[in-house]
């Protein structure tokens, strides 16, 4: 590149125009040289080089320095730019002197002839071969700038270039260590990460296994302290149970013995009724005393008397003589009740009459009457002459079967008088201990005595329970079917087996006295009905007796005829009993039936004749229907089955212990209260007509 030097006359200006020439000429690697007006003010270009240069290397400082050959290369390229530029300021320095110091040779500053084509001012050849030499040095010097600001250019391209990989290399290299860092950084971290990790994990395991041990313990401990409550619960459990269990046995041996008693006292009931039945007797027939010394009524008690002695005499094995004596008798009761309620009318108007007249033990004779009949009843079977496994005893067992369903008053009463006077009728044996005396065993067993206090003989002691016995199984298998006198059919079959169970058992041996018999007679009477009406029932019943009663009877002296009857009714057994009727038996009042089949018994004539035809008294009739009012307050009561039938049944009657009856006297001969012959007022015999 060119520039135009301009002319002047000045010198100064020529010299500076030279001096800015030449720093344009050399001005290569792009620094702006500026001219100096004082010499001690200029800066020469390898000064700028070499400033440049040290910027260089501060630049290379700053960015952490390059390879060692490339910096090495480029301070030699350097260097030698430096030096030659320096020459180069000197040349045109000493150019510049020379043409100040010449007197016609200036140098133009604006542009030489050959240049510009112009004219100028002559100078001296000195002069113009001194500023050709010049421009030839400042072409040289163009030259060699532009050779060297291109060497310097590619020199400096390859330096970049070699930076520039330098720096790749080194961004490479930092890359790479940095990657590294990083690996081992996330490696470090990741390590410390793991170790943190195992220590939260070790701390957390120690934490949990600490927390596991209070559990476990606390586990243990509530594990303990639940085996210790369970251990207490099960205690106080099995405590309960035990006390529970202790209860539960108590309970049961109370229930056990509540049981048995109740077994006992169920199967001893009977006993207890009789027992109130005969206190309850004695009673009634203390009420009856004033109605037997009342002289007012002699006449009925004389009628009575009649009635009783006079009929009964008259019963025979004839079925229509038994009717007729049936329906004279329960006409009798009837008029008694009639009159006895004649007389509480009037009482009830006029009241008693202090003068003789009515008072209210006049209106007891339906009750004398009935007594009268019972104790007739009891005379007649403890008679001598009676013999009630003969049969004897039938024709009255029928009246009175008959009699009961008509006048239930007679139930209750006529089982008092039987129980009364022969215990082995309830049934009932003696209590005797082993070492009683003579007089105590009698005493037991009932045993009367005569007018001189004389017991009676055994044998005739026998004889008369034979006869208590007979005639209650005849009352009992007697017709109707539904009667109650001493619990009927049912009752025959319940008395059996009372009375077996007050039997020692086995192996005791020999049975008491009474064993045979009493058995001999209950089943002469009653046992054809039982194989009829309760076969199973009965043939249990007989096989323990011809099994094992029959086997341990008393064979001595006094026992061995009654042994050996009972033996010989049980020789036919069963069948014997079921198809043989009992001797002396009446057809029509026997109820001979099979089980569940009934039998009525002949009623009663409408209206009986005591010899002179009508009434018996004379009195209007009246029905068995009418009977009110009972000799025990109890028209309805059956005292045969004693503690089975129903309480409605059974009234109990209250009262002390049983006590013998006053009238009765030795050998069983009661009589009923006597009887006076003084006649009724004359207002009762009006009243009667």
């Amino acid at each position: 590149m060119y520039h135009p030097i301009p002319t002047g006359n000045n010198s100064d200006s020529s010299s500076n125009d030279s001096a800015a020439v030449a720093a344009a000429a050399v001005g290569g690697l792009g620094t702006k040289i500026r001219p100096c007006r004082s010499r001690s003010t200029e800066v020469g270009t390898g000064a700028l080089l070499a400033h440049h240069r040290r910027r260089m290397l501060a630049g290379r400082c700053r960015d952490g320095g390059h390879d060692g050959a490339a910096a090495a290369a480029a301070d030699a390229v350097l260097g030698s730019l430096t030096s030659s530029m320096d020459r180069i300021a000197d040349l045109v320095r000493a150019a510049t002197h020379v043409g100040s110091v010449g007197s016609s040779g200036v140098v133009d500053s604006g542009s030489s002839s050959s240049r510009s084509g112009t004219s100028g001012t002559s100078i001296s050849a000195t002069g113009r071969g001194s500023t050709a030499k010049l421009w030839a040095l400042v072409d040289a010097a163009e030259k060699q700038r532009k050779e060297i600001s291109h060497t310097a250019q590619m020199e400096r391209q390859r330096v970049e270039a070699e930076h520039e990989r330098a720096a790749a290399v080194l961004r490479g290299m930092i890359e790479r260590d940095q990657r590294r860092a990083d690996a081992i950084e996330a490696r470090e971290r990741a390590e410390r990460e793991r170790l943190e990790e195992e220590e939260r994990e070790r701390a957390e395991a120690e934490r949990a296994e600490l927390e596991r041990e209070k559990h476990l313990e606390r586990a243990r401990a509530e594990e303990a302290a639940a085996a210790l409550e369970e251990r207490q619960r099960a205690a106080e459990v099995a405590q309960r149970e035990r006390v529970q269990e202790e209860e539960v046995r108590e309970k049961k041996k109370a229930e056990v013995k509540a049981e048995l008693k109740a077994e006992a006292a169920k199967k001893t009931e009977y006993l207890t009724k009789a027992k109130k039945l005969m206190a309850r007797l004695v009673e009634v027939r203390g009420s009856l005393e004033p109605f037997e010394r009342n002289k007012a009524v002699s006449r009925r008690r004389l009628q009575f008397k009649k009635v009783v002695r006079g009929r009964l005499n008259t019963l025979s094995h004839d079925a229509e003589k038994i009717r007729a004596v049936v329906s004279d008798v329960v006409n009798a009761v009837s008029a008694a009740r009639t009159e006895d309620d004649q007389i509480k009318s009037q009482l009830q108007e006029t009241g008693a009459m202090a003068d003789g007249g009515l008072s209210p033990d006049m209106a007891r004779g339906k009750r004398y009457l009935l007594d009268l009949l019972c104790s007739n009843v009891i005379v007649r079977v403890q008679a001598e002459g009676f013999n009630g496994t003969r049969g004897d005893g039938f024709p009255l067992a029928a009246f009175l079967a008959s009699v009961s369903v008509e006048v239930k008053e007679l139930v209750p009463l006529l089982a008092a008088h039987f129980y009364t006077a022969c215990p082995a009728t309830i049934p009932k044996l003696p209590d005797i201990t082993d070492d009683e005396s003579e007089t105590g065993l009698m005493e037991g067993l009932g045993m009367l005595k005569d007018k001189d206090g004389n017991y009676e003989t055994f044998d005739r002691f026998l004889a008369r329970t034979e006869g208590l016995v007979s005639i209650i199984a005849d009352i009992m298998a007697s017709v109707p079917s539904d009667h109650i006198l001493f619990g009927g059919h049912q009752g025959a079959l319940d008395w059996l087996g009372r009375f077996l169970d007050l039997l020692p058992p086995a192996p005791q041996d020999p049975l008491p006295l009474l064993t045979a018999p009493v058995l001999v007679a209950f089943l002469t009477g009653a046992g054809h009905m039982l194989a009829n009406k309760f076969p199973d029932e009965f043939k249990a019943y007989l096989d323990t007796i011809m099994n094992d009663i029959s086997t341990r009877l008393d064979v001595g002296t006094i026992g061995q005829p009654s042994a050996t009857r009972l033996k010989k009714i049980l020789d036919t057994g069963f069948e014997g009993f079921r198809t043989t009727m009992p001797p002396g038996a009446v057809g029509a009042y026997y109820d001979a039936s099979r089980s569940g089949e009934s039998v009525s018994a002949p009623p009663p004539l409408a209206a009986a004749s005591a010899g002179a035809g009508g009434n018996v008294f004379g009195n209007s009739t009246a029905t068995g229907a009418q009977f009110g009012g009972s000799i025990f307050d109890n028209t309805s009561a059956d005292t045969s089955n004693i503690g089975f039938q129903p309480q409605q049944q059974q009234q109990g009657f209250p009262g002390s212990s049983p006590a013998p009856m006053s009238a009765q006297t030795a050998f069983g001969q009661p009589q009923p209260f006597g009887g006076g012959m003084s006649s009724a007022p004359q207002q009762q015999q009006q009243q009667q007509q």
